[in-house]
């Protein structure tokens, strides 16, 4: 982007500096050249975005609002320069609207190596094309730069091309590399890119392509921007970014030809949409082309902390599993014969029917979304699966006799864990989930499992299904974030395929995945990454191609929005007044329990190792009673009256010098007056007030080194007033307004 505004600002230099007085008369009196500029650029562009109007686009961009956004940013610091003096040329300068109004520019990018990708700027000079003597040497006039010349000569040529090499004087390292061919200007930062534009200027290589032209045809708007896309470069682009190959991108890679966008900025968004085809290969998305679209709706159940959700979605599962078998045999036979030898194996052995025990009960949608690495054993390549079900019994019944015939047969033990009302079961067999989207679904082997709502949810991860889950009972889902339920309605509720990304939770596994080399550089560019705090893409089948959309959304708040959102997680992660508040801690004895005198619980009946103790009074407990860890250390100290939790209570961490979690006022088994929690250092972690149960007043939260790190209200147990959040410095980094729990 940066060297992209630089080399605007030197074709505008160039073409002021060299047409100047002569302009009116090449307009009207030069004879016309007639190679299109789409003609010189070469086969193996990545993606091309073009405009018509090069005067007007700039209008368009640098009046938007999402621009006004993105010079603030630090990212755009050090080109302002450049930017303020395009804008000045391009707004005040009569010769410099004249020659670039209605004057087409192109950018493609290319790879330079295996790993290195860089950009070719085209402009088509028509009219001005006869001063090209003039234009070489305005070029030695850009300030900063010193200029030498090279000869080319490419393929069948007669005579070669001048080659322009453009030193920066205050760092000899950057080079803009310049040529014309005919009225076309080339520039670069890399000559390699220059000479392939040279060799190939005669062989209309895009206008001779029958996939890119059937698809342009598809597009009849005519936008001031369009966006080309070639998907048979992806996979080797992906790799200037990534460290490993992606098995979604080379499937979209293998999969798509070209897709063509009609390119807008509007408000804070950045949107695209046209259409994309296929390629003549077998694929996954082939498989989807002749299936109606399905409904997505997965993102109703996940956590709000999901990072990324792909779907792939169609009215009918079994038809389309059933084209991507037909697909497998023209492409890889021997994987439906490995498919066909697992499925006897399931039938032979485990009594297994898989089409009637799991594809038969799945509906419109299969999600696969990655969770935001929360804690230290999260792992980046932990993921979730949410598969939804026509008939969520029928998914139960199925799912039951699958688990129940491996653990027969494979001896396997795994006991269902039970977990606030919700049940977490295990596939101790490798390769049945596998079945459903085949090599898509490698990184899900023996997962466990649970059902929310008539979905089932799948994981590699026992801790990712109990963080969806809390999330879930706590209201904390994509559908609940107003943002992103806003942003998901810019697209159809109905399609084949679906992406959608919350960059700023995306962060920690982009930057996981980045190579070594280029781990500084993403760093340095996390705010304007990160404000782009939603990006989607979508896939919608008509029968012959997809109409696609991709639309990005900026937000410049996004990354401190992101930051409060994880310290108030972290906070709400360490407070303790939750089991505090619904007395999970209190005693219950059983009748049998219920003897006058002292009592005390063991956690063995043959060990020595006490649970809790205390005193009974006419079948009551009554007095200090202490519960202890296993231990040994003291876990708290409770004072009951009537089988009632009355006085001061004080809970403890499990250490051997009585380190205090929290202190805590209680009457009739409701928390009154204030809770107290502190840090394993001993340091207050947070004051709340409450009363009658609720949390109700003022309610500070602490930094272990003793600084504040939230302060607020509540009301009748909501947030309620003005919240305020300071760094670990002190610094004030926010201030929120709420009204009994709804942020104003």
């Amino acid at each position: 982007m940066k060297k992209f505004f630089k080399v605007v600002l030197i074709i505008i230099l160039i073409g002021v500096v060299s047409v100047g007085g002569y302009f009116v008369y090449t307009k009207f009196f030069m004879k016309k050249t007639t190679r299109d500029a789409f003609a010189t650029i070469p086969d193996d562009a990545i993606f091309i975005v073009e405009t018509t109007d090069l005067s007007k686009a700039w209008t368009d961009i640098s009046e938007s609002d999402l621009w006004q956004y993105l010079i603030k940013t630090a990212y755009f610091e050090d080109i302002n320069k450049d930017l303020e003096m395009v804008d000045k040329y391009l707004k005040s300068n009569k010769i410099a609207s004249l020659l670039l109004k209605n004057r087409k520019l192109i950018m493609s990018a290319h790879m330079t190596s295996a790993v290195t990708w860089d950009f070719l700027i085209t402009v088509d000079l028509k009219d001005v094309a006869g001063q090209i003597e003039s234009l070489e040497s305005a070029i030695g006039l850009v300030p900063g730069y010193k200029m030498k010349k090279r000869e080319f000569k490419g393929i069948d040529d007669k005579k070669p091309f001048d080659i322009i090499e453009l030193t920066n004087e205050t760092n000899p390292k950057e080079k803009i590399f310049i040529s014309f061919v005919d009225n076309i200007i080339l520039v670069s930062f890399t000559g390699t890119i220059i000479e392939k534009a040279i060799e190939q200027k005669n062989d209309n290589h895009w206008n001779e392509n029958n996939y890119f032209t059937e698809i342009m045809n598809d597009l009849a708007s005519r936008e001031l921007f369009k966006l080309y896309f070639s998907y048979a470069q992806l996979n080797k682009f992906s790799q200037s970014f990534l460290t490993t190959e992606d098995d979604v991108i080379k499937l979209l890679s293998e999969s798509l030809a070209f897709s063509i966008f009609d390119l807008n900025i509007q408000g804070k968004k950045f949107s695209l949409s046209g259409f994309t085809n296929l390629d003549s290969a077998n694929s996954y998305v082939r498989a989807l082309v002749n299936v109606q679209p399905g409904k997505m709706r997965a993102y109703e159940i996940m956590t709000d902390q999901t990072a990324a959700y792909l779907n792939i979605c169609f009215n009918d599962y079994m038809l389309f599993y059933n084209n991507l078998l037909e697909q497998f045999a023209k492409d890889s036979p021997e994987d439906i014969e490995e498919i066909e030898k697992y499925k006897k194996k399931l039938d032979n052995i485990f009594k297994i029917d898989i089409e009637q025990d799991l594809f038969s009960w799945i509906g419109q949608e299969i999600a696969i979304f990655k969770v935001r690495p929360l804690s230290a054993n999260s792992k980046e390549n932990d993921i979730a699966i949410a598969i939804h079900a026509k008939d969520i019994n029928d998914a139960k019944e199925g799912l039951d006799h699958i688990t129940k015939q491996i653990k027969k047969w494979t001896r396997v033990k795994f006991d269902i864990i039970e977990y606030k009302n919700f049940e977490i079961n295990h596939i101790a067999e490798k390769g049945i989930i596998n079945m459903l989207l085949n090599k898509l679904m490698e990184g899900i082997d023996k997962p466990y499992f649970t059902y929310i709502e008539d979905y089932v949810v799948f994981s590699n991860s026992q801790e990712v299904l109990i963080q969806v889950i809390d999330d879930y009972i706590a209201g904390n889902t994509l559908s609940h974030n107003e943002k992103f339920q806003s942003f998901i309605d810019e697209f159809s509720n109905k399609s084949n395929i679906s992406a959608f990304i919350q960059m700023p939770k995306m962060f920690t596994t982009l930057y996981f995945y980045t190579p070594d080399d280029k781990k500084d550089a993403f760093k340095e560019n996390k705010e304007l990454i990160l404000s782009f705090a939603r990006v989607g893409f979508q896939l919608e089948s008509d029968g012959k191609k997809f109409k696609t959309t991709l639309l990005a959304e900026y937000d410049e708040t996004a990354l401190l929005d992101d930051d409060i959102e994880k310290l108030e997680n972290q906070t709400k992660a360490e407070l303790f007044n939750t089991e505090l508040e619904t007395l999970d801690f209190k005693i219950e004895l059983t009748v049998a329990e219920h003897i006058n005198g002292q009592c005390k619980k063991y956690f063995d009946d043959d060990s020595t190792r006490l649970r809790y103790e205390g005193n009974i009074e006419d079948n009551k407990i009554i007095g200090l009673w202490r519960s202890y860890y296993e231990s040994g250390n003291i876990k708290n100290s409770v004072t009951y009256s009537d089988d009632k939790i009355n006085g001061e209570a004080y809970f403890y961490y499990d250490d051997e010098i009585k380190t205090k979690k929290a202190v805590v006022q209680f009457e009739d088994d409701q928390i009154i007056d204030e809770y107290q929690g502190f840090y394993e250092n001993g340091a207050q972690k947070t004051l709340i007030k409450y009363k009658k149960g609720q949390m109700d007043g003022e309610a500070q939260f602490y930094y272990k080194t003793g600084r504040i790190k939230i302060e607020g209200n509540y009301k009748d147990g909501l947030k309620h007033g003005k919240w305020v959040f300071f760094d670990e410095s002190g610094e004030k980094i926010k201030k929120e307004n709420w009204k009994k729990g709804v942020k104003k």
